[in-house]
């Protein structure tokens, strides 16, 4: 017997010679551990692609969407006095009744909700969003950089500026 049809014994009796036929029922299939076919993400399912080891059946599996936070993008504006704002914003999937926290590259807290935004930055940056329910970590985003390029006159401007008027370049981080 096989995994595609039945099979079938025979057993001759030594002293007559007659010959009885016995059914053998199909084999289950036995698969490998599979192969990711499409990827699941975190507004749709994925499915991945198991091959019987035996006879090379293929069976395709859904799985469920992806449950966690997503940095869906950020926004660097230029705006006056030489500043970069940088607006992020993250959506939650799989939790309900979640509050995000962001935190940046040195593990700062440096603002809460699904958007964030992030004044003066001079170097490049990078945030990640963590969602807690009832205080307790059920996710974290993967970490997101952004690259900041600013013209040697941009940071020349910030830093005269700086030094004769502090308080106009403050690090405005909500």
């Amino acid at each position: 017997a096989t995994c595609k049809e039945a099979g079938e014994q025979e057993h001759t009796c030594t002293k007559c010679g007659y010959v009885e036929k016995t059914e053998i029922p199909k084999l289950e299939h036995v698969f490998d551990e599979g192969v990711v076919s499409k990827e699941a993400t975190f507004s749709e399912g994925g499915e991945n692609t198991y091959t019987c080891i035996n006879c090379g059946y293929k069976e395709v599996r859904e799985t469920p969407a992806r449950k966690g936070v997503e940095i869906e993008g950020y926004v660097p504006v230029k705006v006056v006095d030489y500043k970069t704002k940088i607006t992020f914003h993250a959506d939650v999937y799989g939790y309900d009744g979640v509050d995000i926290v962001w935190y940046d590259q040195d593990g700062k807290k440096i603002g809460t909700g699904k958007d964030c935004t992030v004044g003066w930055c001079l170097d490049d940056y990078s945030v990640t969003a963590v969602a807690l329910k009832n205080g307790k970590e059920v996710a974290t985003s993967e970490t997101e950089y952004v690259q900041v390029n600013h013209s040697i006159i941009d940071i020349l401007l910030w830093f005269f500026g700086h030094i004769f008027n502090p308080d106009k370049y403050v690090i405005d981080q909500r």
